[in-house]
């Protein structure tokens, strides 16, 4: 966030936006796009015709608006094998990412990042295990992929692994955890319940976002190996609570639960000592939760010494906040929109001295008793 903002005072990037505490949106600067042109132009291919001449020393390419079925432009990449790092195809080339899928993947050795988003495949094949400098794998959105080989946990430097929307992939690997330096990972899966010691051995993982997966009743409840993890996003999952090994994510900052219509967060402390209980969420964002009627006391309390902000929204069953609301001193930003049932606040708001903003917003009942009461 600090490294954005100063990107922003310095008039790098214009436009931005911080879009409900889960990202930014913004867009570069149109001379600094230039710059950046100007300077990669010598390494950095777009391929948009297949008469189009490549530069010898280009290492980077990008596949977009290529309808032709012409094979010219992937001579071109397996030309350069031994050069070759990026390769982004858009998904208006499907021809070109299907054929590098099943032809040219043996061929690509020394590639760092390859994004496949949108390319309609059923079954990636057991090649991509030949990748050994694979840092960055996009498969997003192909919404026929319903298999990845195991050889896939062979790549042992692949930092983000994006396979949200893939709808209909039956499970994630059997082996995972062996893909030791996973920082970033993305999954929509079929699966039911995830496999203990899979996922959550990942102590390299600092961004874990689980979305769509239109079966998922339970997440596993050891988490203590996921030691770096500061972000957690569930969107869109048929959970009917979260595990409560979730105390475990010692380093989590930032939680996001979105679109989970089954569930409650009723989640109390169980006798644990201070300093067991103690966690570090600095964000919690919760949104469209039809069944919600409990704030969960074990993070939010838990985070009473770093708790920064906090959003609710759309939780139609929200009846009242908890008393213990009042105890979250480091609250600078609280949000509550369209929530119809809340009709006021806790007692002991006053004691909320870090709080900066307090937006209401669809809430009749609780914005009138706001206005009413002068002593808050």
């Amino acid at each position: 966030m600090r490294c954005m903002r100063d990107l922003w005072s310095r008039c790098f990037i214009e436009d931005f936006e911080d879009i409900y505490h889960m990202g930014y949106a913004f867009k570069m600067h149109d001379l600094m796009h230039d710059l950046a042109i100007s300077v990669a132009k010598s390494e950095c291919g777009e391929i948009k015709s297949n008469s189009q001449i490549v530069d010898r020393s280009v290492r980077h390419f990008s596949f977009i608006d290529l309808h032709s079925q012409d094979q010219k432009p992937l001579e071109v990449l397996v030309n350069r094998s031994k050069t070759l790092r990026s390769v982004i195809v858009m998904e208006q080339c499907e021809h070109i990412g299907v054929s590098i899928i099943n032809t040219c993947l043996p061929k690509f050795k020394h590639l760092h990042l390859l994004c496949l988003k949108c390319i309609d495949f059923e079954v990636l094949p057991s090649s991509i295990g030949t990748l050994i400098h694979l840092r960055y794998l996009d498969l997003r959105f192909n919404i026929l992929l319903k298999k990845l080989p195991e050889s896939i946990c062979q790549l042992q430097k692949l930092e983000t692994f994006l396979l949200g929307g893939c709808s209909k992939l039956e499970k994630l690997p059997q082996k995972i955890q062996k893909i030791i330096s996973l920082r970033h990972v993305e999954i929509t899966t079929n699966e039911r319940n995830l496999r203990e010691n899979g996922i959550q051995c990942l102590c390299s993982l600092r961004y874990l976002f689980f979305y769509i997966c239109e079966n998922l009743v339970t997440l596993p409840e050891g988490m203590k190996g996921l030691t770096s993890l500061r972000t957690l996003y569930i969107g869109d999952c048929p959970l009917t609570s979260l595990p409560y090994g979730i105390k475990d994510l010692k380093r989590l900052q930032k939680l996001y639960i979105v679109s989970c219509r089954q569930l409650n967060l009723k989640m109390e402390f169980r006798g644990e000592d201070e300093d067991e209980r103690r966690l570090g969420v600095r964000t919690f964002v919760i949104a469209h939760l039809p069944s919600l009627v409990d704030l969960p006391q074990l993070i939010l309390q838990g985070s009473v010494n770093t708790l920064q902000c906090l959003r609710i929204e759309s939780c139609p069953k929200l009846v009242k906040l908890p008393e213990w609301l009042q105890n979250l001193t480091s609250l600078q930003t609280i949000e509550i929109i369209n929530c119809p049932s809340l009709s006021c606040l806790p007692e002991g708001m006053q004691r909320l001295t870090a709080l900066r903003q307090l937006m209401i917003e669809g809430c009749p009942a609780l914005s009138e008793s706001c206005r009413r009461d002068d002593s808050r």
